[in-house]
């Protein structure tokens, strides 16, 4: 095999397979959802890259007031870096340590250092769109004050190609260490979600301090204000520029005379952690090529070893002899089952953290003035208000947790099914642990609500239970429409179209019951009633509600559950 064709099918293994929609039974709906997200992620990137564009032109100006005109192109790099590290750290470690096809690229006449080298290829190819996403605007804004040289050439070059070496070097150095220092495999699903919630971070921290330059360079009209604020960024700059060296060099490589030195200088720094991490890489390979070689009777002895260690693991649980309710039990299964997928696990850390950490970050880096401006648009009228507290408690909302209550067991729901325990208690444990996952977040939630916006706390005594009664009603809805479900079996969630399909109504189902408490809120302010009163009423509406439904929820859980 070729090293193009093997970098072919790693590329096809590691992305189309996974994203491959247009199958032979599903391609109607194969072809809906490629259009619909086509459109979403156009949509998306044209947004980031005019809100990169409109950053990065007030860093172009700003560079004119320190020595390094070029400084667009070194936050660009910092940023980029900084993500493209964070992101490609699981994805190394998953391609090089626990992919699918490992053992059938090894049974090939394939060396060692060539599938090492096809892996590294295949990791700068997936994540060099990413890093362009980035880059391109910088470029977009750089250009449109500066007139192209030739001699940009080799900053081009070094700022669009080699510089995303560098990462990646670093994130599959970190793959090794980690995989050499414990097992991974039991930690893949957190250190994902841990590595997309710090890119997060890393987003909304950058987006905060260009919030705050937007808006002292917009002092400058009182008297002087703006500009005091420039020359602060520019000596900002220049200390970071100063911090790190490789990015200030991408920068340079846009010099007029000796831009092709910084060059250099950036492929010597990428071509050591890239020769480091390829040799260790390859190194490890080559000692996992005697794993084929097992015999069969030391696989068996192995899996032995497995079961045995897994019961171990399973006693452990026990604590002095005293063994787990079944309430207890039944947590620890949903909990298991939600961690045992990374798309489950990464989709319950982004609906239960994503809001309550912006919260968190605009109460503390927020300016004043912008929490001003929000706090009176909400209030301007009371539809503002109400449409702001029902957008708020739909994000809040975790129903994507509880819509695949069912499908997440995947073909352990015939195990679940054969269990000498009855369906609603089944279903109250996904209840108590819907509600349990939820809390945290809406208490940090609210909690930097109420800082920020300085609102009365006496007013908790109707919010948090009128929430809780909303997620009540809200799992109801979801799992009533799962158990109705002809989508029973998979034990992947994966990126196809059926399953985005056919969870989409579970995951709205909430939508029109906040609308509808919405609207009855709103006619009860028109016509003159109390905001206290009008709150106790929906509460009440609530608990009707959520009576009614849990009831018709555990009778159709009981008879799913035969």
């Amino acid at each position: 095999m070729t090293f193009f064709r093997l970098v072919v099918v790693l590329v096809k293994k590691s992305f189309f397979r996974e994203l491959s929609v247009l199958n032979k039974n599903n391609r109607a709906k194969g072809l809906v959802f490629l259009v619909l997200f086509g459109i979403v992620l156009f949509v998306m990137l044209a947004a980031a890259v005019f809100f990169l564009k409109a950053i990065y032109d007030n860093i172009v100006s700003t560079g004119f007031f320190i020595p390094l005109s070029e400084v667009v192109f070194f936050v660009a790099t910092v940023l980029s870096w900084i993500i493209i590290f964070f992101l490609a750290f699981p994805g190394a470690s998953g391609m090089f340590f626990h992919a699918k096809e490992t053992d059938l690229l090894r049974s090939l006449p394939v060396s060692a250092a060539k599938l090492t080298l096809a892996r590294l290829v295949c990791l700068y190819v997936s994540f060099l769109p990413l890093h362009l996403l980035f880059c391109l605007p910088a470029c977009w804004s750089y250009y449109s004050v500066e007139t192209h040289d030739k001699s940009h050439f080799f900053g081009l070059v070094t700022f669009l190609v080699m510089s995303p070496i560098i990462p990646l070097s670093l994130a599959s150095f970190g793959a090794w260490v980690t995989d050499r220092l414990f097992n991974i495999s039991r930690w893949k699903t957190v250190i994902q979600s841990a590595c997309l919630f710090l890119v997060f971070l890393v987003l909304v921290v950058f987006q905060l301090l260009m919030q705050e330059a937007l808006i002292g360079m917009g002092g400058g009209s009182g008297g002087g204000n703006g500009e005091v604020f420039v020359l602060q960024l520019a000596q900002l700059f220049a200390i970071m520029v100063n911090a790190f060296p490789p990015a200030a060099w991408v920068a340079m490589s846009f010099f007029a005379g000796n831009g092709w030195l910084y060059s250099i200088l950036v492929l010597s720094c990428a071509a050591v952690p890239a020769t480091g991490a390829f040799l260790l890489l390859s190194s490890r390979e080559r000692l996992r090529l005697p794993a084929l070689t097992i015999t069969p009777r030391a696989s068996l002895k192995s899996q032995a070893q497995s079961s045995l260690q897994q019961q171990s693991d399973s006693q452990k649980h026990d604590v002095f002899g005293v063994k787990r309710s079944l309430t207890a039990a039944l947590l620890d299964r949903e909990f298991r089952l939600l961690a045992s997928s990374p798309y489950f696990a990464m989709e319950a850390v982004v609906t239960l953290a994503v809001l309550p950490a912006l919260l968190l970050l605009y109460g503390i880096a927020g300016s004043p003035a912008y929490l001003k401006i929000v706090a009176d648009v909400v209030t301007l009228t009371p539809l503002n208000a109400i449409l702001s507290c029902t957008i708020l408690l739909l994000l809040l909302d975790a129903s994507p947790i509880s819509a695949s209550g069912i499908y997440r067991e995947g073909k352990r729901l015939v195990i679940s099914k054969r269990l000498p325990v009855a369906g609603r208690v089944q279903v109250k444990a996904k209840l108590v642990f819907h509600l349990l996952l939820s809390l945290p977040s809406v208490v940090l939630s609210l909690g930097a609500i109420y800082l920020m916006f300085g609102l009365p706390a006496e007013s908790l005594v109707l919010v948090i239970p009128s929430v809780l009664l909303f997620f009540i009603m809200s799992f109801c809805l979801s799992m009533g429409i799962e158990f109705h479900s002809a989508f029973r079996s998979g034990n992947h969630a994966g990126m196809s179209a059926s399953r985005l399909l056919q969870t989409l109504p579970k995951n709205m189902s909430q939508v029109p019951a906040a609308i509808f408490l919405a609207g009855i809120a709103w006619l009860c302010i028109i016509a003159g009633m109390s905001p206290v009163f009008t709150g106790v009423m929906l509460m009440e509406m609530l608990l009707c509600a959520d009576v009614f439904l849990v009831n018709r929820l555990f009778a159709n859980a009981d008879s799913f559950y035969l």
